[in-house]
Parts: structure tokens; C-alpha cells; sequence
């Protein structure tokens, strides 16, 4: 009969309704999820940029620090530092010599 076949129409769009309806809330919650990742890198990101701002500056003022003082004689230029002493290495070091055995 025609009201057997409408009822299970129904039941069947309402099922179709209530899966539509589970998935969109999983959509939903999916992009929640993403939207919440991407604002946490950016939040990384702009911390990061900002920290290698600093290290920038902070190494710009050290080689100006550095300039300064290489041009008032404070640090001598890597070239001449090395001729004026020579760079120590445990390979050209001798051990102590042991004190002669004694036999008792």
C-alpha cells in the first residue's frame, strides 16, 4: 500500500537527516580542531620572528662592539692573534716524565 511506502520514505529521509546532521557536527568540530592548530603556529611563528629579531640586533650590537674594539686595539685581529701566540694542543705536550722505578 502507497501509506507503507511513504512511511519508509520518511523513516528513511529522517535517517539520511540524522547522518547529515552527525556529519556536519563532525565537520564542524574538524574545523574547529584545524582553525585552533593554525592559530597556535601562528602564535609560534610570531614568537619565533620576534626571538630572531632580537638575536639580529643582539648580534649587531656585538659586531659593533667587536669593530669598536678591534679600532681602539682592545682585541687583535684573528690573523694576528694567532702570530702572537701559538694555539696550545695537548698532541704537542709531552706527559711528566714518572720518577725512576726504586726496587725494595
Amino acid at each position: 500500500p502507497p501509506s507503507v511506502c511513504v512511511n519508509q520514505m520518511a523513516e528513511g529521509l529522517h535517517s539520511m537527516s540524522s547522518v547529515a546532521m552527525d556529519l556536519e557536527r563532525e565537520i564542524a568540530a574538524s574545523v574547529h580542531a584545524v582553525e585552533r592548530e593554525r592559530d597556535r603556529h601562528r602564535v609560534e611563528s610570531d614568537a619565533l620572528k620576534r626571538e630572531v629579531e632580537a638575536l639580529q640586533r643582539s648580534n649587531q650590537t656585538l659586531e659593533l662592539e667587536l669593530a669598536k674594539a678591534r679600532h681602539d686595539n682592545l682585541i687583535p685581529k684573528p690573523h694576528t692573534a694567532l702570530a702572537h701566540r701559538p694555539i696550545p694542543s695537548p698532541l704537542n705536550e709531552r706527559p711528566p716524565a714518572l720518577p725512576p722505578a726504586t726496587v725494595t
